[in-house]
Formats: structure tokens, sequence, C-alpha cells
């Protein structure tokens, strides 16, 4: 199940973080209660809602914990759950860092579609329409080494990442043997054959080169093949 438009949700953004689910976006009549932890829905414990949807949500415990947040959201979903009020009010319990409780209650009739809260790329930062401002940043640390960030492989103009791939390339080979971090957390992925003359370049002297590779539960899709060719590619 992937937020997309054919899906209507309440104009609320829950994520999980860490081993709660908070709101972390939402329109400007509910923005006070931004960063604040779920207790309940309709007066149904959040996590027994999560049990109840454990079976409709496939993939690992992390692409779960991503993806089933938007549940709480959608009332078509709630009311498939059985976390219905039975009008056409939902009411959210929500706490505070303090402990103290609020109530939010939101019209059924006040939609909207959910790729206006959900990215259908989702990358796990609070503002839900990000985009990467470019496709490649590289600092020099001198003899510690490198660090190349890398947060998206996704370029519908389908030139831009293909010249942050070259020039990226282009700075590896003129730095051989040093070490280098590569940072694909938060990258959903795109096209990993444009990726292929950066793995190329890392590949060269891999003897002489220590490389690192941060991922986190949003790498995913094409930011995975990358991960798998490198890891096959450098081994150890």
């Amino acid at each position: 199940m992937i937020p997309n438009d054919a899906i209507l949700v309440l104009p609320l953004r829950f994520v999980t973080i860490g081993t709660a689910t908070r709101l972390l976006d939402a329109t400007s009549d509910f923005s006070e209660a931004i960063g604040r932890e779920l207790i309940s829905v309709n007066g149904v414990s959040a996590g027994e809602i999560e049990l109840s949807a454990e079976k409709y949500l496939a993939g690992t415990l992390q692409r779960k914990r991503v993806i089933g947040p938007i549940l709480f959201a959608w009332p078509s979903a709630l009311l498939h759950l059985g976390v219905s009020s039975g009008g056409d009010k939902i009411e959210y319990l929500i706490r505070t860092e303090t402990g103290r409780i609020s109530k939010l209650s939101l019209d059924t009739a006040s939609l909207v579609r959910a790729s206006a809260f959900y990215p259908r790329y989702e990358h796990g930062k609070a503002d839900a329409s990000w985009f990467p401002e470019s496709y490649g940043k590289t600092k020099d640390f001198g003899p510690s080494g490198m660090l190349m960030v890398l947060p998206s492989f996704f370029d519908p103009s389908k030139i831009v990442l293909s010249g942050a791939v070259a020039e990226a390339a282009e700075l590896l080979r003129s730095c051989p043997g040093s070490p280098l971090l590569i940072d694909i957390r938060g990258n959903t992925g795109g096209d990993f054959l444009r990726t292929m003359p950066l793995i190329d370049a890392i590949s060269e002297g891999v003897e002489d080169r220590q490389v690192g590779l941060l991922v986190d539960k949003f790498t995913f899709s094409a930011a995975i093949v990358f991960t798998a060719i490198l890891k096959h590619r450098l081994g150890e």
C-alpha cells in the first residue's frame, strides 16, 4: 500500500518516531498539536489499532513502521479496522511531552488527497513535499576522507542526476585511496542505472580505499540496489 491520489485522508500526517506515533504535520487549525504523541482514535488505543492493521501491511517491520501511520488519518481504513465513531467526526487524543492530554476532533468531510501529506516517495522529512536541492553533495575532510551525500536517485529531468554522478565520479578518481563515507539515508530510489558510473569510480582501486555506507529505513528501491551492487563489488 503506497499513498497516492486515490486515497483521501484527514489533513493530518502521523509518523512513527521511536516507539511512539506522533503528529508531524497538520493544517494551521491544528498546528499547536504538531510533535505530540497519538494516544487513541475514537477511544481505541493506537497500539491496538496497529495490531489490527498489521496483517494488512506487507514487508519488513521497518517498512510497516514507515507506511502504517497513514492508517490513523485514513477514515476508510479506520472504518475497516472497526475504529468508527458512528458519525462524521473522528476524535484523537494526543499527549504532550509533559503528559498533558488534549483532544482533536476532525470532520470526515474535510479530506485531502493523501499525496499532500504522505508523499509517494516517503523520505522521512517533516515536510511531506520535500525535494532535494541537489543530487549529490561532497565534503572533503582531508586525510580523514570524504563524505558524499546522495539524497535521491529520482530525477524527472533525466539529466541532472547524471551530471551529479559524473561530477562525483571525477572527484573520486582525483583522490585515489581517500577514505569515503556515502550517506544514502532517506534516499527512496529512482534510476540505479544512472548511478553506475559512480559505482565504477568507487570500485576502482578499492584495495587502497576504505568505504562506508549509511542507510536507514527510508533507503528504498534503487538506493537498495545501489547498496547491493556496492556490497558485491567491494566485499567486506
